[in-house]
């Protein structure tokens, strides 16, 4: 595996620092920024649920909340200068940035944006080499190395990704799993598997299969007022995440280390029709919907209610368990055999990468500031996260495999570099429905919805020059 199961922070008292006073990080002797404001453009605070918050001036009484606020308070005094955050909803992010560069303003240090905008914004010559920003230290650890690689494009970087923005963290997918109904069923907790590299497709089907009880239920037909219980449940983007655990990616990294499609191949289709076969079980899966309004028939509800088992679901998820009092655990998607190399862990799709527009006038100023943010969340932040949604007792060992599950999937999540950037139009979507459908349609889907992916790909290659 990509690291130690023993890496990453352990939670050991339920009375966690937040004081970013004693950081170990070390700034450039005599540093002052005399003032300046430096304003940072962002989604909404708690966009789609997800804490996406990255300064605060306000103590609340929330945990998260007030350790941003003492980080935010650390840098502004350190630096002598003042941090400002600007919120947008997440669709417009690209489009507020736009319109201050094309205007010359350039008011904006740094900006929080979705992947599948970069790759246009790069061609379009809005955003700045990561790389060349001298404060930025990209090779440290608090930098997640996965995304890095994942994003690079011809070995450059115009975006990364750290826990100053929680998003990355809050939008993990993994599964789920409710600890009772294993137990009721004789099942042993999947860690044991994880640990051993012996969580295979094999096992979670196996799993799954045993786990889904028609409970006096005549059919599997869904109904809110039904008392069926189904092995696991996830909606479109789920079904992504199970192609991504047994390594079928729509794309991957040629020589040059820019992004060719693969959906084609036998190794992608064998896979995407065997989850496609997964997904026609009666019983054993459950397409939810991923409409948040139907709160009795979305997958968090459903999980919450006892309705499945299992659930392929994002990290926030984490904290309605805790509030709905519900002991769940967590693990990796499945690999698809032990054969494969690792575990494939992935950040959320739509989740914001930080980048500094091009032409800002202060770039090593903002590269440090969110160097040292960076720094600090991995020091203090996600200790405080981890107390916060796992509701930390140090006697309870099923919290303690939790929180070596959620060091695992800091460290080793990654994207599927065409569905991250953008560059998949819509094929990745309408392959994903092809597969909920039983994946009768996945040669006529990929051929309908290719075209328009590779005059992406193209117009990329020869913007670098690639051929």
């Amino acid at each position: 595996m990509a690291c130690s199961w023993d890496d990453g922070p352990v939670v050991e008292s339920s009375n966690v620092s937040t004081d970013a006073g004693d950081s170990g990080y070390v700034f450039p002797e005599g540093v002052n920024f005399n003032e300046r404001k430096y304003t940072i453009l962002n989604c909404d605070p708690y966009q789609w649920g997800q804490i996406c918050l990255v300064t605060s001036h306000e103590l609340l009484g929330v945990a998260i909340n007030d350790a941003i606020y003492k980080r935010t308070l650390w840098l502004e005094e350190t630096l002598n200068c003042t941090l400002e955050e600007k919120s947008v909803p997440i669709g417009n992010v690209q489009k507020e940035l736009d319109i201050v560069i094309d205007s010359g303003e350039n008011s904006y240090a740094a900006a929080y944006m979705q992947a599948k905008y970069i790759a246009a914004e790069m061609m379009s010559n809005r955003l700045t080499q990561l790389d060349y920003v001298d404060s930025i230290k990209l090779e440290e650890s608090y930098w997640n190395q996965e995304l890095l690689k994942a994003t690079s494009i011809n070995n450059r970087h115009y975006t990364a990704a750290s826990d100053a923005h929680l998003q990355h963290f809050e939008g993990l997918w993994a599964v789920f799993f409710n600890t009772k109904k294993l137990a009721n069923n004789g099942i042993d907790y999947p860690y044991d598997l994880v640990r051993n590299h012996e969580w295979t497709w094999e096992k979670f089907l196996t799993m799954t299969r045993q786990l889904a009880s028609l409970n006096g239920d005549e059919t599997w037909d869904f109904s809110v007022q039904g008392r069926s219980q189904y092995g696991f449940s996830t909606h479109w983007v789920g079904i992504s995440m199970l192609l991504f655990g047994v390594d079928a990616q729509f794309g991957q990294k040629d020589q040059f280390d820019m992004p060719v499609l693969t959906v084609e191949n036998s190794h992608f289709m064998d896979r995407a029709q065997m989850v496609a076969e997964f997904c026609s079980e009666p019983g054993t899966f459950h397409y939810a919907t991923p409409d948040n309004t139907k709160k009795d028939e979305e997958i968090h509800g459903l999980f919450l209610n006892g309705r499945v088992a299992m659930a392929g679901m994002q990290m926030h998820a984490m904290l309605k368990c805790v509030q709905g009092d519900v002991e769940f655990g967590v693990v990796p998607f499945p690999l698809y055999d032990e054969n494969q190399e690792n575990y494939k862990v992935s950040s959320s799709v739509t989740a914001s990468y930080l980048c500094i527009p091009y032409g800002y006038a202060y770039t090593e100023d903002i590269g440090l500031i969110m160097d040292a943010m960076s720094y600090e969340a991995d020091r203090t932040l996600v200790k405080v996260y981890y107390e916060d949604h796992l509701e930390f007792k140090s006697n309870n060992g099923e919290v303690l495999d939790n929180i070596e599950m959620l060091n695992f999937f800091r460290e080793n999540r990654s994207n599927d570099i065409v569905v991250a950037s953008g560059l998949d139009s819509t094929l990745h979507t309408n392959i994903c429905y092809a597969i909920r459908d039983g994946g009768g349609e996945l040669t006529s889907t990929y051929k309908t919805n290719a075209s328009a992916t590779e005059i992406k790909f193209k117009k990329l290659r020869i913007f670098f020059g690639v051929q």
